[in-house]
């Protein structure tokens, strides 16, 4: 349960995957289930912090797959991420609908990707995904849950629902002991701030 009032609005749980291909996929190489853990998201300013802090923490070749609802704060949370990365200049991180992938340049390449009007999944290879999904820079693509067989065996699966009162409800689901271990960081990192802010 995701607890809220005058408490924390982060809690660790687990055996919540986004995606059942990939669980049951890691559970035959990892012999185990993804980490999870889940957030509440009062505002746009929220989310894009929690975005920020996840930015600071991803490394060359990281994959993130955002899903869920229409105005759920996806774009939002990735204008965390990359400002967290390096970018500096928030005006210039938007979600490229109709051209399919933009970049920025932060501490390391940033490949924003939004799949929504992808004609076909099979597209993504006139994009040449594979120098972005595999390269050195960091991935990001908004309505990933519309590829789940172009994402790689590991990666961070983020889902936000638009949830009672305005809020916004994250899941954040770690594919690959790499992930978990930056959803360790990330909670030990955003633990703290979330209390303070209440």
């Amino acid at each position: 349960m995701i607890a809220m009032g005058n408490t924390c609005p982060i809690n660790l749980i687990s055996r919540h995957p986004l995606n059942k291909y990939y669980e049951m996929e890691l559970e035959k190489l990892q012999g185990h289930r993804p980490m999870n853990i889940e957030l509440l998201s009062s505002s746009p300013e929220v989310t894009f912090e929690y975005g920020r802090t996840l930015g600071g923490l991803l490394q060359a070749g990281d994959v993130v797959a955002l899903s869920g609802d229409l105005g759920a704060g996806k774009t939002c949370f990735v204008q965390g991420v990359a400002m967290g990365a390096g970018v500096s200049d928030r005006s210039q991180i938007t979600s490229p609908t109709f051209t399919l992938i933009q970049e920025y340049q932060g501490q390391l390449p940033i490949y924003h990707f939004d799949v929504y009007r992808l004609n076909r999944a099979e597209d993504l290879y006139e994009l040449g995904f594979e120098e972005y999904f595999y390269g050195e820079g960091i991935t990001l693509i908004e309505w990933a849950e519309r590829i789940p067989l172009f994402l790689p065996s590991e990666y961070l699966a983020i889902s936000l629902q638009i949830a009672p009162n305005l809020t916004r409800h994250l899941r954040l689901t770690a594919f690959g002991g790499h992930y978990g271990d930056m959803l360790r960081s990330f909670l030990s990192e955003k633990e703290n701030m979330a209390c303070a802010d209440l």
